[in-house]
Parts: structure tokens; sequence; C-alpha cells
């Protein structure tokens, strides 16, 4: 047996990496927040005791308790609760995870609509903890011919009694009441579009899509209804290509109104994986005989949020590359609806940039204290768009996030706004 020796120094370059990795891994449960400092925030809290267990798996879920309170309102019970996310999840660049809750009971938490399993979005990847938030509200309010949108309500997350920081808590997209309302036993069926393949079946189109078919809680498919599945898909994709003859009547089976909210939700914000790269939903109807775009999710690498592929420029376009929309864009029936929709949504869409900075001050001592454990404003945390540096404060990010949105609507204006 070969015995492999090291150096002194490499022995003390070993202990410093371990030492480092050790620190960053545990930094926010150093600090010193106190119960005092989060409760003054006036922000909902909500409790999650693992009975000391570190969340460290995105697979296995650990048995807990949880509590939220809410001023008067208050919600508590048994509850599981494991990592999610990809790049989020996987970053060195911070060790403020996001998890998902799944509580053992359904549950109306903080007014939105009852279920058990619930997103808690940590936000360690956008510094604004805004650009989801902003996106479901054009969801709701501008761009809003969806089905159904996500919300989300902003908590003190705290594990195990210590301070873990700001969170979103996030309606989660499934099928279920209250969330993506379609049948399975009827033949709905609900896609997410993600080169991550992570749910149990996934196959690529023949336009190059990468489906991934959710199967809902208490429903398990068999491979012959996976196969089903994707032989529809594939058939009925034909129609959006135009491969079946019949030109523009790939509305028959295509809404148009939600594929163009969805592109102009996602377009506007530049969002990066709007490219059918992540996290793009999509389901089939059979009440309608209609596949739909949405709902819309996932917005942290949004807003200039990232430079990956010219997405920190206020200029150009991103959606374009997403398959399907590549075909849509040369598609008169399609444009001519954008434009119109454009044009209609056009002032509300500039009102709604300046909702940013009172959302932002009501959030800003909820930023600056979780800064104050994970030290992200001023500091390298991916994706680490330009000038990343010299954005010290929590209203620095929020001025360049809107200056970026500000100088979108003028560039998309050149495009869309002539008569």
């Amino acid at each position: 047996m070969r015995i492999q020796r090291h150096s002194p120094a490499g022995l003390a370059l070993l202990v410093l990496v371990l030492a480092s990795l050790a620190f960053f891994a545990f930094a926010g449960f150093y600090s010193e927040v106190r119960e005092d400092d989060y409760k003054k925030l006036g922000l909902p809290v909500l409790n999650v005791n693992t009975y000391g267990k570190m969340i460290n798996s995105k697979e296995n879920f650990l048995d807990g308790l949880y509590t939220l309170t809410d001023g008067d309102m208050h919600w508590e019970g048994s509850c599981k609760i494991r990592g999610r996310g990809n790049s989020t999840w996987k970053t060195i660049d911070t060790s403020k995870k996001p998890y998902l809750l799944k509580l053992d009971e359904e549950e109306p938490l903080l007014g939105m609509a009852s279920a058990r399993r619930w997103v808690l979005k940590s936000s360690a990847t956008d510094k604004s903890f805004l650009r989801d938030e902003y996106a479901f509200y054009l969801a709701h309010e501008v761009w809003n011919r969806f089905a159904w949108t996500p919300r989300q309500k902003f908590v003190t997350l705290v594990l195990n009694g210590k301070y873990a920081g700001l969170y979103g808590i996030q309606e989660k997209v499934e099928v279920a009441p209250g969330r993506v309302g379609i049948d399975p036993a009827q033949g709905g069926i609900l896609l997410k579009i993600d080169e991550h393949r992570d749910e149990a079946y996934s196959f690529t189109s023949k336009h190059w899509v990468i489906f991934n078919i959710i199967e809902p809680e208490g429903t398990v498919y068999g491979e012959e209804d996976f196969r089903m599945m994707e032989r529809f898909v594939n058939e009925r994709e034909k129609y959006l290509f135009g491969e079946n003859g019949q030109g523009a009547d790939w509305t028959r089976y295509f809404d148009l109104d939600s594929l163009v909210d969805w592109y102009l939700v996602n377009e506007f914000t530049k969002n990066h994986d709007s490219r059918f790269q992540s996290s793009c939903f999509a389901y089939y109807d059979r009440t309608t005989d209609k596949f739909y775009m949405g709902p819309v999710w996932d917005f942290d690498l949004s807003s200039g949020n990232t430079d990956a592929a010219g997405c920190n420029k206020p200029d150009g376009y991103i959606t374009d590359q997403a398959f399907w929309y590549e075909r849509l864009l040369q598609d008169e029936l399609f444009m001519n609806a954008l434009r119109q929709r454009w044009k209609t949504t056009r002032e509300k869409l500039a009102e709604s940039i300046e909702l940013i900075q009172g959302w932002a001050d009501g959030l800003a001592d909820a930023a600056t204290l979780n800064d104050r454990v994970w030290k992200s404003f001023g500091h390298r945390q991916w994706p680490n768009p330009s000038g990343w540096r010299d954005r010290k404060s929590y209203q620095a990010e929020i001025d360049y996030m809107t200056d970026y949105l500000r100088a979108r609507l003028e560039w998309l204006d050149s495009q869309w706004g002539q008569d």
C-alpha cells in the first residue's frame, strides 16, 4: 500500500480551505442576531425545527415542526423540509439555501390558497429580493391572461432557533386546487421545460424542447402513461410549426393569449432562463383541448441580474432563443397580437416600475439585517452581474434594477411601439 505524504505547507493549505468552507457553510448561524432584531421588522416569522439536524439534501426530507406567526394570525403543525433548486442549491458563493416545506396538513398560509407544499425562496442570488415579486406582479396585473400565477409573502425564517434570513414563502407550481387547475384523470398534463431533467420522466420533442412531465402528488404514472403523453405532445407540437398543412390553425391547440403574455413577462425582464433552459412551465388542459404557457416562475436571473447571454444589457432579445418562440416570432398572427398587447399595456407597465421603490422601502431593514449575516452587498455572489463590487447597499441594488428596467422599456418601445 502506498502512503501519500503531504508537505507542511500543503497540509496548512488544506486546513485553511476546509476551515473556510466550514465558515461559509455555517456563517449565518454564527451571527449574533437576536429575536428582538428580527421581530421589530414587523414581518411574519416562520420557525422550523428539525430537531437540530442540518438540511443538506434535495432528495431526503427531514421531519420537523413549524410555527408561522403574523400579528394575530398563527399556524403550526408537523412538517417536512428539504433543500431545493439547481444553481442556487449548488453555488459555493453563498450558503443561504432555498427549501421546500411540506406541511402534514393543508393550510392557507398568510392568506394564500390552502396547500401542503410551499417554496422557501432564499433570494441568495437576487440582492434586490424583488425580481420574483416584480415578475409575479406583471403576471397578475399587466400581462395577466393566465389561469393561475403564484404569489409570495416575505417572512423572517428561523431554523432550529437560529435566524436564517429574509425569505419569500411562495406558492409552488403544482397540480392542485388553488394552483394549476387541470385534471390529470381527464388527460391534463403539467410540463416543465428544463434542461436539468429532474423529474421522473423527461423527453426531447421533435423540435428540441426538453420536457419534464410532472407527476401530481398522489398520482403515479406508468411507463406507458409517460410514452403516451410524449407522443401526444409531439403530435400537437406539429401544429405550432405548421407541419400539418393548416398554417395559422395552430391556435386551435395552443392558447394565443397565454403564449403572448408569457413571452412579454419573460422578454421584458430579459429572463435568462426563458430560453427554455430552466423552470419554464406549460400545461395541457383537456377541457379546452389546448396547450397554455405558464405559470411564470423563477426570475432570479432577470432584470439585469446576470451577464450571461448578454442579459446585463437592456437592449437585445433573449426569449427568441426558445425553440417555440423562435418559430412564433416569425408568425404574423403572433407578432400582431404581441405588438397590440404591448401598446395597450405599455402605460401600466411604465407605472409598475415605479412601484418597486415602495416595495423596497418596506423591505430595506429586513434586507439590511439579512446582509449582516450573509454579507452580500458589494461582495462576490453568483451570478455576479457587472458592477456588483460598487453596489454596497440595498438601495444601490434597487437603483440598478429600476434603471435597467427603464432602459429596457425604452428599447422595447423602439421595437414594438411603432404604429
